[in-house]
């Protein structure tokens, strides 16, 4: 009965960051179709809506993006089990950004899933 009181937070624990290493792929991907859209079009979507179709929420995760035409900041929102994670992908010169980690808010330019630092 010990084993499995140690054992159970660390395997929730190793499920939970291989989730969010899955969710910040999903931007990493998101931000190479969004740099395809503006070479092709000039801009990044019209009407703050943004060019590329956000990956589908899910259990997990929840997606949003908006844009100004120059600019666009898409914002992965952990749900669910991984409520209290948030990471933002956008145009600036440091465009990872971890601004929720663990329920903690935090001004990371890196996308944080394993530690508290980048």
């Amino acid at each position: 009965m010990i084993l499995v009181t140690i054992a159970a937070p660390s395997c929730t624990r190793h499920f939970q960051k291989g989730r969010l290493d899955q969710g910040v792929q999903s931007l990493s991907k998101y931000q190479l179709e969004m740099e395809g859209y503006f070479l092709d079009h000039g801009q990044y979507g019209e009407d703050n809506a943004c060019g590329v179709s956000l990956p589908a929420n899910s259990e997990f995760f929840a997606y949003s993006c908006r844009t100004d035409g120059e600019d666009f900041t898409a914002t992965l929102t952990g749900v669910g089990a991984l409520e209290g994670y948030r990471y933002v992908l956008d145009t600036s010169s440091k465009p990872h950004k971890t601004v929720m980690f663990e329920g903690q808010k935090v001004s990371n330019a890196c996308w944080l899933t394993r530690d508290s630092h980048c």
